[in-house]
């Protein structure tokens, strides 16, 4: 077995789920959860990565990988295994079999997805199936990691954040959810609770929370700006952290 993921050859339409609004030839306009097309420069950092070779964790359907290379990088997306999955909250009032399963499979369409658009938008990026908080050095060298509000949904963000910096030698973007109530210090907050039954996120964070870090694992020029991207019809603040070394 390769180190890349293979097409899973011809999807169709009815298999696919739509996470991010997109145009998309042959298709027009598909509707999804959030629509980032007007404010993706500001998600992404505004960074220049023509000629770069990038790693995106976590690319869901794919509509920012296409972006990523329409802006003339050479993209590896790195995404769990239907095995592994992603790490679920362990919420003892539900069924965690069902939530893993339904879950699984919502992985699956997400999977089907990315590749229906990689063959849609004529992409050549690579996706990666595996561990994504122990990277394998076989994936070689990237310019720029981005994690683009995926390490919310992680039990462990700063070991992915580890496991990616030894592979990254230039730049490290991460763009999240902001939370106000956290104020200015690198500080996270535990968000499941016995009382709201949340499963699918852990934390929320501030732009501090990922800048020391960074700043500790080499990326020690860093800067946040804050934008607002839509999503059906409510715009919802973000933070965007880009450190170079």
């Amino acid at each position: 077995m390769g180190l890349y993921a293979q097409s899973p050859g011809q999807v169709d339409e009815k298999q696919c789920v739509w996470y991010h609004t997109m145009d998309l030839p042959g298709l027009g306009e598909v509707a999804g959860q959030w629509d980032l097309r007007a404010g993706i420069d500001d998600y992404l950092g505004g960074v220049d990565i023509s000629g770069e070779r990038v790693l995106e964790i976590g690319p869901a359907t794919g509509y920012v990988t296409v972006e990523l290379e329409r802006r003339g990088a050479e993209v590896v997306a790195a995404e769990v295994t239907d095995e592994r999955g992603w790490d679920f909250v362990p919420q003892a009032g539900l069924d965690m079999e069902q939530v893993r399963a339904d879950r699984q499979a919502h992985i699956a369409d997400l999977k089907n997805t990315w590749w229906f658009i990689q063959r849609a938008t004529h992409s050549h990026a690579q996706a990666y199936y595996g561990d994504i908080e122990s990277l394998p050095p076989e994936l070689g060298r990237f310019d720029s990691t981005f994690a683009l509000a995926v390490l919310l949904h992680t039990r462990c963000p700063l070991a992915i954040l580890e496991g990616a910096a030894k592979l990254t030698d230039h730049r490290m973007i991460v763009t999240d959810l902001v939370n106000p109530a956290l104020g200015e210090a690198p500080v996270c907050a535990l968000c499941p609770s016995k009382e709201n039954g949340v499963w699918d996120t852990w934390w929320s964070f501030t732009p501090a929370f990922f800048v020391q870090p960074l700043g500790v694992l080499g990326f020690t020029e860093p800067v946040v700006t804050f934008h607002t991207q839509p999503t059906k019809g409510i715009d919802i603040q973000f933070f965007t952290v880009v450190a170079e070394r």
